[in-house]
């Protein structure tokens, strides 16, 4: 975008944000242990990612150095809307998160006038 000439860039992420609370396996995952896990009610719940989650994080992995060079430019402007209790394919609650989205914008840019 620099190069075509943009002096100031709008950076909207509206990204989910990673989940860190997981289980760690290890190298390997026992069928049995995971019974175990899910049978047992004394013992911590296991967090098994499904594919949206597996996809997701994949996606992440390969774009967060960009995301972090955009943070700290002085020639882009990085905004992030309250999105964060929504999910990534939650798309029945679009008009809600749209809504959101949209004070938060007006709130930014209000800010800015000042």
């Amino acid at each position: 975008m620099r190069s075509l000439g943009a002096k100031h860039i709008l950076a909207i992420d509206v990204g989910s944000q990673d989940d860190t609370d997981l289980t760690n396996y290890g190298d390997d995952l026992s069928g049995w242990w995971l019974l175990w896990k899910r049978w047992n009610p004394f013992t911590t719940p296991v967090k098994v990612p499904n594919l949206p989650d597996i996809q997701s994080r994949l996606a992440y992995v390969s774009c967060n150095r960009q995301l972090e060079e955009v943070k700290t430019s002085d020639y882009c402007e990085y905004i992030r809307p309250p999105i964060d209790s929504y999910k990534t394919l939650q798309f029945g609650s679009f008009d809600e998160i749209r809504e959101v989205g949209y004070r938060h914008g007006s709130a930014y840019f209000e800010g800015q006038r000042r």
